[in-house]
């Protein structure tokens, strides 16, 4: 199996912040010159910047979500890229919000009014479409995906997938993929593999990538430069036998295990996944001990 060799800024990182790492990615160009590398903490509901090349470094203060007067827990993003940068925010709350980027180094100015609010709802996970023009939206809390249209501060009554079978809490898209196909996992439910829906989100294909064996709890998702989709398992945790990330190719045909999955003693619950086109690596966060892990694509 392969092994994520850790960097040594991985124990600075604790130590600085001690975060509780929900998700993270890699902002797109021009910021991503900068190699800026997002990270939401879950457990004190804000959000961190921080420039991975050379050497990670936190390149704006922590942005917290409450003065906004959100009573969750920060978890997914994404990140729309145009004339300015907007980070869509997901707080596990029923609303969304948009966070404006105004400098490479993150710093900007959260919208005052929530993007969205769906009633009952608990957003976890966010995913744009290619090009941007639909922010889909996993609510956990009654297994629905929902999607809004982008470009306005707030958004139109969003559309919605079935209620899917298993649940959902992570969602991804590929940036790269015309067809515009959403998926899906929920590692709250063991054994549950990556489920496949249309963009439309009217027809959902359950278990379009079964779990390798060994695999538990598949949760977050993301894709790198070749379109290949790293998936994270929630259950590895420290020197387990059992992989923290699997790496699937030809995603959009017959979906393939290259490999045997990556171990490594620092995954603690891995959840986030981002990759950063910048130094094609991947970077994993874990949730229980937040370390943030990468390792060469």
């Amino acid at each position: 199996m392969r092994q994520i060799t850790a960097r040594r800024w991985f124990s600075r990182l604790t130590s600085w912040t001690a975060l509780v790492c929900g998700f993270l990615f890699a902002l797109d160009y021009p910021l991503h010159a900068q190699a800026t590398l997002v990270v939401s903490n879950y457990g004190n509901d804000d959000l961190s910047f921080f420039n991975s090349i050379p050497s990670l470094t936190a390149t704006s203060p922590i942005v917290p979500l409450t003065p906004l007067g959100a009573s969750g827990s920060t978890e997914g993003e994404a990140c729309l890229a145009g004339g300015t940068y907007q980070i869509y925010v997901a707080d596990n709350t029923d609303s969304i919000f948009i966070y404006n980027v105004n400098s490479p180094t993150g710093a900007g100015l959260f919208n005052v009014s929530p993007f969205a609010t769906v009633s009952g709802a608990l957003f976890s996970s966010l995913a744009l479409s290619r090009g941007g023009s639909t922010l889909y939206a996993a609510d956990w809390n009654h297994g629905i995906i929902y999607a809004f249209a982008t470009g306005a501060s707030t958004a139109p009554p969003p559309t919605s997938s079935p209620v899917l079978v298993g649940g959902v809490h992570d969602i991804a898209v590929d940036p790269n993929d015309p067809t515009g196909y959403v998926y899906a996992t929920n590692f709250q439910n063991t054994g549950q593999g990556v489920a496949r829906l249309d963009k439309t989100l009217a027809t959902v294909l359950y278990n379009f990538i079964l779990q390798p064996i060994g695999a538990s709890r598949f949760a977050g998702m993301t894709f790198d430069g070749s379109d290949n989709l790293w998936v994270s398992d929630f259950a590895a945790v420290g020197a387990s036998p059992y992989p923290g990330v699997y790496e699937f190719i030809n995603i959009t045909s017959t979906p393939t295990l290259k490999g045997a999955g990556i171990t490594s003693s620092l995954f603690n619950n891995p959840l986030g996944l981002a990759y950063n086109p910048t130094d094609h690596n991947i970077y994993v966060a874990n949730f229980t001990a937040g370390i943030v892990t990468s390792g060469a694509n």
